[in-house]
This record gives structure tokens, sequence and C-alpha cells, in this order.
């Protein structure tokens, strides 16, 4: 007969520290209770607790972008890796890490001028870059991908387009009919057709 596996040791958290998760950063729950930063984070989701987003940032915590990747920054702040992003894309904070060619390379202006008119790994090839680093770029400097023209966001469907909504995940059909899968996904809400 196979052995049953362990269960996970957890921290008994106090009922305040709880009443807390998801609402405050699991740091700032974890210094107020003198607990670990883990033994929060293995509660909050072990109760299967989204994590707080931080709406209000201090000076030392804005310092801590681009000085550590996104991951890293998030993992300090207790708060997702989503909102250290697109913070320090707000601020116009270049990405931790960047490789010496990557560093030094300088956008021309008909470089810039491509920026979201090319895929970004079209854009990639011809400047000698990696894609991510042309994504960070485009997203710096707040342009729009190729993918997010109009045109694969905010069309009419056809009758045989709307046929497929609902049938097949919103993902499938979004390749299918050359829309981005939030556009598709929006389509089929507004006409109450539920998800497949």
């Amino acid at each position: 007969m196979p052995k049953r596996m362990p269960k996970p040791r957890t921290e008994t958290l106090p009922p305040a520290a709880v009443r807390l998760l998801g609402k405050k950063p699991d740091t700032m729950i974890a210094d107020q209770f003198e607990i670990p930063v883990l033994a929060i984070r293995t509660a909050r989701r072990t109760r299967k607790i989204p994590p707080a987003l931080r709406l209000e940032w201090t000076a030392e915590q804005i310092g801590l972008l681009g000085t550590m990747s996104d991951y890293k920054a998030a993992a300090a702040l207790g708060i997702v890796h989503a909102a250290v992003y697109k913070k320090r894309l707000k601020l116009g904070i270049p990405p931790h890490g960047l490789n010496t060619a990557q560093a030094r390379h300088k956008w021309t202006k008909r470089e810039l001028a491509l920026l979201g008119k090319i895929s970004d790994a079209e854009m990639a090839r011809r400047v000698g870059l990696d894609q991510g680093t042309v994504h960070s770029k485009r997203m710096i400097e707040g342009i729009p991908s190729m993918r997010s023209s109009p045109a694969r966001t905010q069309r009419q469907l056809t009758p045989a387009e709307v046929a497929l909504l609902g049938k097949f995940p919103d993902r499938i059909v979004a390749d299918e009919i050359g829309m981005v899968r939030h556009a598709v996904e929006e389509q089929r809400r507004v006409r109450g057709i539920p998800a497949w």
C-alpha cells in the first residue's frame, strides 16, 4: 500500500492576521505580527486568497524598481508581479538585467517609428535584439502592439464568426478569426454567450 504524503506544516496565524490576508501586502502583515513572510504567503495561498495590490507606493519601494527583476521585487514587496511591472512601466523605469548589447543599442527614429507597426519578433530580427527587449522598449514608449490594432480588437463579427463563440475556447476562436483573445471574450460576453 502506498504511503500517504504528510500534510505540509502550516504555522497557525492569529485571527487578526488571517483577516488581513489579501487586504494588505504579505510583507506588511509579516512585519506587523512578527511572522515570517513565507508563513503569511503560505496561509494566504492555502486559503486561495489572491495577494493584495499595493495602491500607495513609497519612495523606498519605487527605488527597488529596475534594480532587480520584477519577480524578485514583487516577492520582496509581497505583491503580485503584474503590479510591479505596471508601476515600473508607468514610471518609465527600464527593466533590470539588460545584457551589454541591449543596453548599448541606441534606438533610431526609424526604428522607434516601426514599433507597434510590425510584430515584436520581426522588429527584433531587424535590429538584432531579442523579442523581450523590443517588447519592453515598446511598452516603455507606450506604444500598443500590432496585435491590439482596431482590426484585431474592435470590429464587427460576421454571422459565421458569431456562430463560433462559446463553441470553442476563446483563444482558439481568436486565432481562427484573427482577433485577440480578450476581444473575442468581450464579444461573447456582450452577446450573453457562456464560455466553452
